[in-house]
């Protein structure tokens, strides 16, 4: 039996042989030998072919492309299983041959998850979801370009998954078994990091273990990535786990020495040439302690904010990218430009949040041109438009004044 693996880097195996995708060298051969696979029970036309493998400007000859990336595939093929024919070729189409049995493990693991869902027993339905999230190597076809018709199975894959660890997870916290939690977080973290309520299940399977040191470090890396992957901020459940594991992860008699060695190892900031840049979390404490001194010391401080603003119709692909090189060039404009010890998060996908302590109101304002200034001059003038606010903390405010 020959076996495939579609979720995770392609390969096609048997007990003796195996055809990865590092060995075809060719991520059309690729694209069109999974293509075939995925349509294994039915003929698949010509027009059917080229439409899934080329737009209309990548090739001006689609059909006599096909034919010689057939014929290579066909090459590539025999050198691993000589005596195979593995695809026939018909009037107008090409198709799987039937004689040809295959394993495919995106279809083991569809099959497993709809045992699940009629399965009677809870046992039987975790048996059945543990075996189809353990038997996913990671997502469609990981490493290939992908197509449009790649992307509705990545996603169709992806919604099974994640339903699978949902339902799962969701048993094992039940029942309190805890290790086996830890175990299967784990995976799916690793599959998909944007997932806020595994990390907080991984979390909590961790602490229940006693292992806060573990326990902090995820929290910390999901708080990390849905701030500078996503921009967007935590849920009141994530940070509630983050303020239990501050409570009850230190010991009692401990040495002032040892207190500042663990904080210099696991702080939650960055500091660039001085400047510190740290989660939205720690910035809002940093906030409301300086809110707290102003009023008391009555000295003044200010709330700045800054805007990346793409121009409107720039396509989305290059919104993205950017935007994203726009971000990247102003942290490294704030790193160089805001006095030390400036705190520094970013607030969103094209926002900064800093507190400038001390300045006068115009000097602020200075500074803020400054970094605009700065900015610009990266070569980013004409691309985007930056945008400063800025805002007194505690005092009687003033208007909110926009700088450009």
């Amino acid at each position: 039996m020959i076996r495939v693996q579609l979720l995770g880097r392609f390969r096609m195996y048997d007990e003796t042989r195996c055809l990865s995708e590092e060995a075809i060298h060719s991520p059309m051969i690729t694209k069109l030998l999974v293509y075939m696979i995925c349509n294994k029970n039915h003929i698949v036309t010509l027009e059917q072919l080229t439409e899934a493998l080329w737009t209309d400007e990548e090739s001006e000859n689609p059909y006599g492309a096909l034919k010689n990336l057939m014929y290579r595939l066909r090459v590539t093929l025999r050198k691993v299983w000589p005596v195979e024919e593995f695809i026939l070729t018909g009037r107008g189409y090409y198709q799987w041959n039937p004689q040809v049995a295959i394993e495919v493990d995106e279809e083991v693991f569809f099959e497993l998850c709809r045992r699940a869902e009629r399965a009677k027993k809870q046992e039987e339905q975790d048996l059945l979801w543990e075996q189809a999230i353990c038997g996913c190597n990671g997502r469609f076809l990981n490493g290939v370009v992908s197509q449009y018709w790649m992307e509705v199975r990545l996603r169709e894959d992806h919604a099974c998954y994640m339903k699978a660890v949902t339902k799962l997870t969701e048993s094992l916290e039940q029942r309190e078994a805890y290790e086996k939690l830890e175990e299967i977080c784990k995976r799916a973290v690793r599959m998909d990091p944007q997932n806020e309520k595994v990390y907080c299940r991984l979390i909590r399977a961790l602490m229940h273990q006693g292992k806060t040191a573990e326990a902090m470090k995820y929290c910390q890396e999901a708080e990390g990535y849905l701030y500078n992957r996503m921009g967007i901020r935590p849920s009141g459940e994530l940070r509630g786990l983050f303020a239990e594991l501050m409570k009850q992860g230190h010991i009692s008699g401990s040495d002032i020495e040892s207190i500042q060695e663990e904080m210099d190892a696991e702080q939650c900031v960055k500091e660039t040439s001085g400047v510190l840049f740290c989660e939205y979390g720690v910035f809002r404490h940093i906030y409301e302690m300086e809110t707290q001194r102003v009023g008391t010391l009555g000295f003044t401080e200010w709330l700045c904010l800054l805007t990346i603003h793409i121009p409107e119709g720039t396509e989305e692909q290059e919104k993205r990218r950017i935007l994203n090189d726009g971000m990247d060039k102003m942290k490294h404009v704030l790193g160089r430009v805001l006095p030390k010890g400036t705190a520094v998060t970013k607030y969103s996908p094209d926002q900064y949040l800093f507190l400038l302590p001390c300045f006068p109101y115009e000097e602020a304002k200075m500074m803020i041109k400054q970094i605009i200034y700065s900015f610009y001059t990266a070569d980013h003038k004409g691309k985007v438009q930056v945008i400063g606010d800025l805002k007194e903390l505690y005092q009687e405010p003033r208007e909110l004044e926009k700088i450009n």
